[in-house]
């Protein structure tokens, strides 16, 4: 294998690993979105609660 043959396929595993990378960063990201908001709707809704009932 030629020397441009290689660095081509050191370039395209490199930017495999990246675009993994960033989609799994992106996914997690998302998830702990996700929990925030249905924790904060949570308490927000028990808070409700507690006060209708005083």
């Amino acid at each position: 294998m030629n020397k441009n043959g290689f660095t081509l396929l050191v370039t395209l595993c490199l930017l495999s690993l990246t675009l993994m990378t960033v989609t799994t960063v992106t996914i997690l990201f998302e998830r702990q979105i996700t929990f925030e908001k249905s924790w904060q709707d949570y308490y927000r809704s028990k808070i409700k609660k507690e006060t209708s009932l005083e």
